[in-house]
């Protein structure tokens, strides 16, 4: 009979050693078309287009880079500092911190006006009800400040002081803000809408703790499927260190490396694209269509490019002549792709049974889902897991 003998891989035993600019096991990496400047700032629409600020000119880009659009042309440089784009896609808003001002761009009409002055400020997100928060240097407390933006009139209020420099802010899918505290040791706080809400202004000990230990977050993306927080670690401090990506845990020593960049090579900007529409999510070892993170790459001089991390699977093959028509012979089972030092269960049917859909199998709260098409009366399976090599074979 004819076999079909997917593979599934299952708990990391040992992590492995990575080189430079590599994706961690499960996952693959791919260079993008379009990247913006050495210095520039971009964020993705779901179409494909960005938006995109080089310093000068905030314009929409096609995948490739083909200008679109033209929204606003400064009369100057200034140094860009993020986009923002609405969850509807009507407006973003794009800020540069030479003077601190930030932009509102409508997405439908293309005007651009002035929104509001938040002085040094370094990242922002725009929340479910369409508010900026945006981080900034509070010059008057030598504190990292949460500031609101109202992007109907540009009202601007501090809601959060903690210590350190500006550091990256996030959207929970609860519509929940996380906040990093760049004082070392690093660490990531979670404030609720309603304590923003309110009058006090908050500090470190009032938001709750997401993940600590950490030394030099520069950027932060939270995935709205699976509230998963993703983090960059640059070393901005000693360059001794990859800059790296992280799927963060409580504390970065049980955190999952998900990508370390080569030498001399820092991330921006993380974004992360998934769709709740589909079972697959963002994790290692999941179907490609699980999402994506896409970050731009730059080495502050001449380097600058943009690429995508997505979830990669490992990949079984039978050979001999077992696998032929007359299903005569021995078979000789290879698997690439896996876990090192991991392990691996094999299970097979024939290939008749085989359901090219792939049903999802969900195992539980702890457990991401396991997509099966094999026939789940008629599958047998070798009774005992094989162990995988360093090499991921």
């Amino acid at each position: 009979m004819r076999l079909l003998l997917p593979a599934w891989v299952a708990l990391t035993l040992l992590a492995p050693c990575l080189t430079a600019d590599a994706p961690s096991p499960g996952f693959e990496v791919e260079a993008l078309s379009f990247a913006p400047p050495v210095f520039g700032v971009s964020a993705a629409l779901s179409g494909g287009d960005l938006v995109s600020f080089d310093g000068t000119t905030i314009e929409r880009v096609q995948e490739d880079g083909t200008p679109v659009q033209t929204y606003l042309v400064l009369p100057g440089f200034a140094f860009p500092s993020f986009v923002a784009i609405s969850a509807d896609e009507t407006f973003a808003v794009v800020g540069e911190n030479s003077v601190g001002d930030l932009f509102r761009i409508d997405l439908v009409t293309g005007g651009a006006a002035t929104l509001a002055n938040v002085p040094q400020n370094y990242d922002a997100v725009l929340d479910a009800g369409g508010t900026l928060w945006t981080s900034a240097f509070d010059s008057a407390s030598n504190m990292n400040a949460l500031v609101r933006v109202d992007t109907s009139n540009g009202a601007t209020a501090t809601r959060v002081l903690v210590p350190g420099f500006s550091g990256p802010v996030a959207v929970h899918p609860s519509d929940d803000l996380l906040f990093a505290v760049t004082a070392f040791p690093n660490q990531v706080l979670r404030f609720t809408q309603a304590q923003l809400g309110g009058a006090a202004v908050l500090g470190e000990l009032d938001g709750a703790l997401v993940t600590s230990g950490w030394s030099g977050i520069s950027y932060m993306t939270c995935d709205q499927e699976t509230g998963n927080l993703f983090l960059v670690e640059n070393d901005f401090v000693l360059f001794a260190d990859p800059t790296r990506i992280y799927r963060a845990e409580a504390d970065k020593t049980t955190s999952s490396l998900v990508y370390e960049a080569g030498v001399g090579e820092f991330l921006g900007n993380v974004e992360l694209a998934s769709d709740p529409a589909d079972a697959a999510i963002f994790l290692a070892f999941q179907p490609r269509d699980g999402g994506g993170l896409t970050v731009p790459v730059t080495d502050f001089a001449v380097q600058s490019d943009r690429r995508s991390i997505r979830p990669r699977r490992a990949v079984g093959a039978a050979t001999g002549p077992g696998t032929g028509v007359g299903g005569v012979g021995i078979i000789t089972f290879s698997v690439t792709g896996a876990d090192p030092e991991g392990l691996v269960w094999i299970f097979f049917d024939r290939a008749s049974n085989f359901d090219p859909a792939e049903v999802p199998v969900f195992l539980g709260p702890d457990f991401p889902p396991l997509f099966w098409g094999l026939g789940l009366s008629t599958q047998t399976f070798i009774p005992f897991p094989l162990p995988v090599d360093p090499g991921g074979k």
